[in-house]
C-alpha cells in the first residue's frame, strides 16, 4: 500500500487482477463472470487491477451503476460488461494507433488509444463518478520513482510524492500511459501502464495538483 494509514481489514474481501495485455483483459472478464453467476461479485469490497486486467476492471467500474441484481446475480452482466469488452479486444487499436502517431506529429499515441477507451468503454466518466463500494484501484508505474502509482476515487498519487485527494481525472486517462504534471514538482510525474502492447505508447500530459498534508506537516517539523 502506499499510504500507510489505509490500514488493513480481515474483513474485507478484495479481487486482483493481473496483466498481460488483451488476453488479461478477456481472463478476467470470465473470471468476473464466473463470479457473478456464484452470485460473489457483490461480496467484494475491493478490486485492484494492472495493465490489461485494468481494461476488465475499469469498465466493470464504470458500469457498475447499471448493473440489475437479482439475489446476488447481476442478470445484465453480459450486456453491460461482456459484450462491450468483446468487442474492443475484437478491434485493432494498437497498430493504427502507432502508425498514425508516427506519421502525424501532431498526434499523440496514447492520446489515440485514450479516445478509443473513451468512445468503446467507458466513455467521459471520471473517478469521482465512480461507485464508493466496491473501491477501485487501478495500478500503475511511476516512472520518476520507480513504485505502485494509485488511480482511485479517494486520491490518486505513490508514497514517495504525494497524493491528490478526490480527483477529477477521467478513468480513461487512467487506463492509458500517462503523465501527471504536478505544479509542486519540478518536474513532471510520469505514470506508465502496459495496457494492449509494451513499450509503444508515449506519454501523454494531464496538469493536476499533487498534494499530501501529512508530508507537509512533517516537512514543516523538520524546517522547525
Amino acid at each position: 500500500m502506499p499510504f500507510g494509514s489505509e490500514g488493513i481489514d480481515d474483513k474485507l474481501t478484495g479481487l486482483a487482477m493481473s496483466g498481460g495485455g488483451f488476453r488479461a483483459t478477456l481472463f478476467h472478464l470470465g473470471t468476473l463472470w464466473r463470479l457473478n453467476e456464484l452470485a460473489y461479485l457483490p461480496k467484494i469490497d475491493r478490486i485492484s487491477s494492472v495493465s490489461g486486467g485494468s481494461i476488465t476492471c475499469g469498465v466493470l467500474a464504470v458500469h457498475w451503476p447499471r448493473l440489475q441484481w437479482a439475489n446476488g446475480l447481476a442478470t445484465n452482466f453480459q450486456d453491460e460488461i461482456v459484450k462491450p469488452l468483446r468487442e474492443f479486444c475484437g478491434r485493432l487499436i494498437d497498430g493504427p494507433a502507432i502508425a498514425e502517431g508516427a506519421i502525424l506529429p501532431w498526434k499523440d499515441i496514447s492520446d489515440i488509444i485514450e479516445a478509443q477507451y473513451r468512445q468503446h468503454l467507458v466513455g467521459d466518466v471520471t473517478l469521482q463518478q465512480l461507485p464508493d463500494r466496491p473501491r477501485f484501484i487501478l495500478n500503475s508505474t511511476n516512472f520518476m520513482t520507480g513504485v505502485d502509482f494509485r488511480f482511485s476515487k479517494p486520491y490518486a498519487g505513490d508514497y514517495r510524492i504525494g497524493q491528490i485527494p478526490g480527483p477529477t481525472l477521467s478513468v480513461a486517462l487512467a487506463l492509458t500511459p500517462s503523465r501527471t504534471c504536478s505544479d509542486r514538482s519540478p518536474a513532471p510525474i510520469s505514470t506508465a501502464t502496459s495496457r494492449t502492447a509494451r513499450g509503444c505508447f508515449s506519454p501523454t500530459a494531464e496538469p493536476t495538483t499533487i498534494w499530501d498534508s501529512r508530508r507537509s506537516t512533517s516537512a514543516a517539523r523538520r524546517s522547525s
